[in-house]
C-alpha cells in the first residue's frame, strides 16, 4: 500500500510540475521466477515489453529466471533470446557430455559399454552431490557473456542485475550480486541432486528456487519502486499430475520456497502469469521452447493495457539499448597470460599449449573454445571454465576440478544368440602420470571374457599400450541353414604396442600380439578345417579415425578404421598377412531421417590358414573379441566360414518418436573361399527390418532379415549396451 500511495502521489505531483527529470522518476524492477523449461515464457515476456518501450531499471532472477535475466541484463534483446532459446541442444547443453570429435575412439568405446559408473577413492565410493556437472551448460554461458567477463560488480552490468542462490551447508538464502556472472547464473540453476553444487567463496550454492523463487523482495532493496513480476511457479501437483521425477522434484521446489513466494508476490504491481499447463521444468525441447514462449507473450499481451497506462501516468521512457550481439567464433584474441586454479598450472598450460593455446599468440575464439573443451573431454576434470580479462591483451583464467578418476562401472546386456551378460569393470587413472589409464574388464556370462589393458596417452607423441584378453566361445558349422557342428575355443592374447593419436579423432597404432588358440569340445564333422590347438607371434598396425557423433543412433560424421596382421609362425611356407577395412558414414536429412552407408572387409593373402584366421560372416553381433566376424543380414551368427571378404550396407532411418526408431537395411557382399576375392568370388544379398528403441538401460532392438543364402526369415532381439 505504502508503494501504491507513492505511486498516485507522484502521478499527482507530475500533474503540476512543470518538468521532471530522468533521476526522480520511479525505477521499474522486473523480477523472472524459477521453474526449468516453463522459463522460457520469460523470453515471450520480454517481447512484448520491449514492444511497449517499458523501461527496465533492475532486474532479478532464480534458477531458469537467473539466466533469462543474466543475459537480458548483459545486453541481449528478446529477439537474440528467441533465437538461442530455439537453437540450441538442450539435451546436450544439459549433460556431461563430452564432444564427440575431441573424444579418442577408444575412449568412445569404453564409455558405450556401461550402465552406471560409480567413482571411488582409498577403497570407497566417492559420489558426487549431482547427477550433472553443467560443463556444457557452463562453456555456453561463458560464450555468451564474453563481453561482460570483466564485469565484477552486476549493478555495472547494462541493467543492474542479482540472483538467487542457497548454501547447500546451512541452507540460507545467498544474493549473488557481484563476482563472474556466469558462475553466478549456473549457481541459480543448481536442481539438487540433478546438478552438482557450485563453489562461489567457500559456498557450496545450489538451485536459489528453495528459499525464494521469486525474488520481489530483493529487487526491491536494489531500488526499484514498481515491480513487474513474472511468475512460472507450478500450482501444488495432484496425485494424477506427479508422473515422474522432474514433477516431484518441482513439487518439492514449491513446497519449500512457497510462503516466501506468496508473500513476494503480494509486492508485485504487475503480475504477469503465463499458462504454462502441460509442460514440465523438464521440458528443454525446441518445440517446447517455441510454444512457452508463446505463451509467455501471450500472457504480457493480457496486461499491455495496465503496462502501456503505467508507462504514460508516469512518463517513463525506455533508455536508448546497445544490444549486445553474439562475438563471432572467429573473433581473433591474443593471450597474454594464463592462470589456473584447481590443478597444477603446469598441466593446464602444457595441454592447451599442445593445441595451440599459447601466451602472446593470436588464437581465435573458436580455437579456444574447442581447446577449452578438448581439455575436458580427456576425462581428467569434473568441469572447466573459463574467463577471459583485459581489454587487447586477454588474460585467461582456467578453472578446474579434478575428476576423481578411479572407477567401478557395470553393464548389462541380453541378446537371442549369446543371452544374458554382465560386464564389470575397474578403471584406474594415474593422478601423477597424465595420461595413464589401467582398466579391467570381468564378462560373466555362457562364454566369459577377462581383459586387462594399460595405456599411456601422449598426444601426437608415441605412446604406450598393452593388453592381455582371455574369452571363449561357441562356433557352429552350418550346412543349408542347419548347424552340422559344434566347436568350443578359447584364446588368449598379449599385446605390446605404441600409439599416436595423430588429432584428437585420429589413433595409429603399430606393436606385436601373441595370440594362443585352445580348442575345446567339438561336436560333429570339422572334415577340411584347420582346428588344432595353437599359438601364433604377430606383428600388427592399425589406424582408427572416429568423428561418428554418437555411438548408438549416430546422425552425422564418420568412422574408418584399417588394420594389418602379419601372422610369422603359420603352418604353411610364408607368412600369412590379414588386412581389414572398414567405413561407415551417417548423414541426416532432417532431424528425423538419417541415411547410413558403411564398408567392411576382411582380406586374407596367403594359404592353409587356419579355422580361427578364416572370416565369419554373419549375425548383428556388434563386438567381436576374436576379430574376424562381420555382421550380414539375413544370415545366423557367423554362419559362413570362409576366406576373404567384403560387404557394403545401406541403411535408412527413420526417428518414429523421441527415443523410437524403424529402419531399413540393405546388404551386399563378395566372399571367395580360396582368398581370390578379385576373380573367384560368390555374392549374396540380405535386407533387413529393425526396430528400436533408446531406454534408460541401452538399446532395445528387434531385427527381422532375410538373405538369399538359404531364405530364412531370421529373428534377432538385443537390450542393453554392447561389450
Amino acid at each position: 500500500m505504502k508503494r501504491l500511495a507513492f505511486i498516485l502521489m507522484y502521478i499527482c505531483l507530475t500533474l503540476h510540475l512543470p518538468g521532471q527529470t530522468a533521476g526522480n522518476k520511479p525505477k521499474i524492477g522486473l523480477v523472472l521466477s524459477g521453474g526449468g523449461a516453463k522459463g522460457f515464457a520469460h523470453v515471450g515476456v520480454l517481447k512484448v515489453l520491449e514492444e511497449a518501450r517499458i523501461p527496465i531499471d533492475y532486474i532479478a532472477g532464480t534458477s531458469i529466471g537467473a539466466i533469462v535475466g543474466g543475459l537480458y541484463a548483459s545486453g541481449y534483446d528478446a529477439a537474440t533470446l528467441e533465437k538461442l532459446v530455439k537453437s540450441q541442444d538442450w539435451g546436450s547443453l544439459l549433460s556431461n557430455e563430452y564432444k564427440p570429435e575431441f573424444v579418442t575412439p577408444f575412449d568412445k568405446t569404453e564409455e558405450s559399454r556401461y550402465n552406471v559408473s560409480f567413482p571411488f577413492e582409498q577403497k570407497k565410493l566417492a559420489l558426487s552431490n549431482g547427477v550433472l556437472n553443467g560443463q556444457n551448460a557452463m562453456e555456453f554461458f561463458s560464450y555468451l557473456t564474453l563481453g561482460v567477463h570483466d564485469v565484477y560488480d552486476f549493478s555495472k552490468l547494462p541493467i543492474p542485475f542479482l540472483c538467487i542462490a542457497t548454501d547447500l551447508t546451512n541452507g540460507k538464502e545467498v544474493v549473488l550480486d557481484k563476482g563472474y556472472l556466469p558462475k553466478a547464473m549456473r549457481a541459480s540453476m543448481s536442481i539438487p541432486a540433478a546438478f552438482t553444487s557450485t563453489e562461489i567463496n567457500g559456498q557450496m550454492l545450489v538451485d536459489g528456487g528453495i528459499v525464494n523463487n521469486y525474488p520481489v523482495d530483493r529487487c526491491l532493496e536494489m531500488g526499484a519502486n514498481i515491480i513487474i513480476g513474472v511468475d512460472i511457479m507450478d500450482s501444488l501437483m495432484t496425485n494424477q499430475d506427479l508422473k515422474g521425477i522432474p514433477e516431484v522434484v518441482s513439487q518439492m521446489m514449491n513446497f519449500m520456497g512457497m510462503e516466501r513466494s506468496n508473500k513476494n508476490a503480494k509486492a508485485v504491481d504487475v503480475y504477469i502469469r503465463p499458462y504454462i499447463h502441460g509442460y514440465s521444468a523438464a521440458n528443454f525441447d525446441a518445440e517446447s521452447a517455441e510454444a512457452l514462449i508463446k505463451r509467455g507473450e501471450d500472457a504480457a499481451r493480457r496486461v499491455l493495457p495496465q503496462l502501456i497506462h503505467l508507462r504514460d501516468s508516469l512518463g517513463l521512457v525506455a533508455k536508448p539499448q546497445t544490444i549486445h550481439k553474439l562475438i563471432p567464433n572467429d573473433t581473433t584474441l591474443v593471450i597474454s597470460q594464463i592462470e589456473v586454479t584447481g590443478t597444477d598450472r603446469a598441466k593446464i598450460a602444457f595441454y592447451l599449449g599442445q593445441t595451440g593455446i599459447k601466451r602472446d599468440q593470436h588464437v581465435s575464439l573458436e580455437h579456444l573454445r574447442n581447446g577449452i573443451s578438448r581439455l575436458y573431454s580427456t576425462g581428467n576434470y569434473e568441469y572447466v571454465n573459463y574467463q577471459l580479462s583485459g581489454d587487447k591483451k586477454k588474460t585467461l583464467k582456467v578453472e578446474v576440478k579434478e575428476r576423481k578418476n578411479n572407477k567401478i562401472n557395470a553393464g548389462l546386456h541380453y541378446d537371442s544368440d549369446l543371452r544374458s551378460a554382465m560386464l564389470l569393470n575397474i578403471t584406474i587413472r594415474n593422478q601423477n602420470f597424465f595420461g595413464s589409464r589401467l582398466s579391467l574388464d570381468t564378462k560373466l556370462s555362457q562364454f566369459p571374457m577377462f581383459s586387462g589393458q594399460y595405456s599411456i596417452d601422449r598426444g601426437w607423441k608415441p605412446g604406450f599400450y598393452s593388453k592381455f584378453l582371455y574369452v571363449s566361445d561357441q562356433y557352429y558349422r552350418y550346412n543349408d541353414g542347419k548347424k552340422t557342428a559344434q566347436i568350443e575355443m578359447s584364446l588368449l592374447n598379449l599385446q605390446l604396442a605404441t600409439h599416436s593419436f595423430i588429432t584428437d579423432a585420429t589413433r595409429f597404432t603399430v606393436g606385436t600380439s601373441l595370440d594362443s588358440y585352445h580348442m575345446g569340445t567339438v561336436i560333429g564333422d570339422t572334415t577340411g578345417y584347420n582346428t588344432r590347438t595353437r599359438t601364433y607371434f604377430n606383428l600388427f598396425a592399425k589406424i582408427e579415425h572416429s568423428r561418428l557423433n554418437k555411438v548408438y543412433f549416430p546422425t552425422r560424421g564418420t568412422n574408418v578404421s584399417g588394420s594389418a596382421k602379419l601372422l610369422l609362425n603359420t603352418m604353411g611356407t610364408s607368412p600369412i598377412m590379414i588386412g581389414e577395412f572398414a567405413f561407415k558414414r551417417a548423414r541426416s536429412f532432417s532431424d528425423r531421417i538419417t541415411l547410413l552407408y558403411s564398408i567392411n572387409s576382411r582380406l586374407i593373402f596367403g594359404n592353409n590358414e587356419s579355422y580361427f584366421h578364416r572370416t565369419f560372416l554373419g549375425g548383428v553381433q556388434q563386438t567381436d573379441y576374436m576379430d574376424n566376424n562381420i555382421p550380414f543380414n539375413g544370415l545366423r551368427r557367423m554362419e559362413i566360414n570362409t576366406g576373404s571378404v567384403g560387404t557394403g550396407r545401406l541403411e535408412f532411418r527413420l526417428r518414429m518418436w523421441e527415443k523410437l526408431y524403424v529402419s531399413l537395411t540393405g546388404d551386399y557382399g563378395l566372399f571367395s573361399e580360396d582368398n581370390l576375392i578379385l576373380t573367384n568370388q560368390q555374392s549374396i544379398y540380405g535386407f533387413g527390418l529393425n526396430g528400436a528403441y533408446d531406454s534408460v538401460v541401452g538399446p532395445l532392438e528387434l531385427n527381422l532379415s532375410f538373405s538369399s543364402y538359404d531364405h530364412d526369415l531370421i529373428p534377432f532381439l538385443s537390450l542393453g549396451y554392447w561389450f
